[in-house]
């Protein structure tokens, strides 16, 4: 027979999360085995606690990998973010939440933040004050055409396509850059090439600029290539 949630249950659960209980605890069998409320809370905490897992691996092998003599980047900018997301939550009214709820929904920002902070870590420093910065060792790197060349086709480039992701590939005159549109834009391309016929590039201007940016299965940017090209 259940019974009902008691204010002890939930100070049991909190101690087992806190590290102040160990989860072997005879106590914790007995209250999960009575309650239903504190089943439900302990299935959604050993989830959120599989994810952090996988997250701080993940992790650990990124921090690896970190030049520990570079200062840390960004702070500003995280904490910019986060005073405006506060701000846009005061005012709303919502329901009171399980503080185990609670709890997840604090653990994800987490680590949505930190895995951002250790992404701009790994991007090379800004070649210029307000140029976008691209990920891997050269904005250009393995980008075809590039420079002086006699074809603008094929495209190609060194980009990695995500799980489930795609390509999406701009092509502005190299005269106006990005103060206008691109005359080509392709944004689901699955190939890290393209290539269009001597018959389409016969009429692109003598110079171009041209991008291309891999975007994963949750529409989110993961890295950028761009060069300029001259015929």
């Amino acid at each position: 027979m259940s019974t009902p949630h008691q204010r002890q249950h939930e100070l049991l659960l909190r101690a087992v999360v806190s590290g102040d209980l160990d989860e072997r605890d005879p106590a914790l069998d007995s209250v999960l085995e009575e309650c239903a409320e504190c089943r439900e809370q302990w299935e959604g905490l050993a989830h959120v606690r599989t994810l952090l897992d996988h997250t701080a691996r993940d992790e650990a092998s990124s921090l690896s990998e970190l030049d520990w003599s570079r200062a840390a980047p960004g702070r500003e900018v995280v904490g910019a973010f986060v005073r405006e997301r506060v701000a846009e939550q005061e005012g709303r009214r919502r329901a009171p939440r399980p503080w185990w709820r609670r709890a997840w929904v604090a653990a994800a920002a987490a680590g949505i933040l930190v895995s951002g902070w250790i992404v701009r870590w790994l991007m090379p420093p800004r070649a210029e004050p307000g140029a976008d910065v691209m990920l891997g060792d050269s904005a250009t790197d393995g980008m075809t055409p590039s420079g002086s060349v006699d074809e603008y086709t094929p495209l190609s480039w060194k980009l990695r396509l995500p799980p489930g992701g795609r390509f999406e590939l701009r092509i502005w005159d190299g005269a106006t850059g990005r103060a206008r549109p691109p005359f080509v834009e392709l944004r689901d391309v699955q190939e890290p090439h393209w290539i269009p016929t001597s018959a389409q590039t016969r009429g692109w201007p003598d110079a171009i600029l041209w991008e291309v940016q891999s975007i994963d299965a949750t529409n989110a940017f993961v890295a950028a290539r761009e060069t300029r090209a001259n015929r």
